[in-house]
């Protein structure tokens, strides 16, 4: 019978790239969301009409003001402080966002003393810290996922808190 491994090894790759795409999909949905929440409050919080004026901003530049706006917003202080705990949650995984954005997935060769193996990652040119795995992005996806779910309830409670003033 004629060896035929490298066709598995093959549909075993084409396997994992398509995890692949699904897992990068699902990142980047959620953390649309959570962009999202970040345009929603600044149209809902302040008194003045800021939205327009940060809409070219970056991500990181739109939490800070967000946060801002909770810090000085008469809002209940334990609500204010969630939402501004989750905002921190966020900046944390644009990192990862940031990497699957501007970074190829490439197949890696590792090689070791117990023999080689082929496998998918995403890194960053030059850093070897910043390397994805699938089962990293995994985890993440459910990270992003969760704060979605979370930042969802949580604009409700602040919406309301917010027609209350």
């Amino acid at each position: 019978m004629p060896d035929i491994s490298y066709i598995q090894k093959s549909n075993h790759l084409a396997a994992k790239e398509v995890q692949w795409r699904v897992a990068v999909g699902r990142f980047i949905l959620s953390f649309g969301s959570v962009e999202w929440f970040t345009f929603h409050m600044l149209a809902e919080l302040p008194t003045e009409r800021l939205l327009e004026s940060t809409m070219k901003l970056g991500f990181g530049q739109r939490l800070d003001i967000v946060k801002q706006l909770f810090r000085e917003k008469n809002l209940d202080p334990e609500l204010s402080n969630k939402a501004i705990e989750l905002l921190e949650n966020a900046r944390s995984l644009s990192k990862i966002r940031n990497l699957l954005a501007h970074n190829p997935l490439l197949l890696n060769l590792f090689d070791d003393s117990v023999g080689a193996d082929l496998e998918y990652q995403i890194s960053k040119y030059g850093e070897i810290e910043a390397r994805l795995t699938i089962e990293d992005l995994e985890g993440y996806c459910r990270d992003i996922e969760n704060l979605e779910e979370e930042l969802g309830n949580i604009r409700e409670e602040i919406d309301r808190a917010i027609s209350s003033l």
